[in-house]
């Protein structure tokens, strides 16, 4: 039976290893702070609404006394 590997071809090496580390982080450095920008838009949008809410409510508020 014919052997389907030879010595040379036992896996990963270390500069495969390092490859795939240095890859694996310029992604993250791209990425994280795109996240941590959509992050800040939705917390803004967030508030935004809320104030908006806070608004209504305090219209209702005066309403209800008058």
């Amino acid at each position: 039976m014919k052997k389907l590997c030879t010595p040379k071809c036992q896996g990963m090496g270390l500069i495969d290893l390092m490859l795939a580390v240095i890859i694996a982080s310029l992604l993250m450095a791209v990425a994280v702070p795109a996240y941590d920008q959509f992050i800040d838009r939705a917390r803004v949008a967030r508030a935004i609404g809320d104030i908006g809410l806070i608004g209504i409510a305090i219209e209702r508020f005066g309403i209800k006394k008058s």
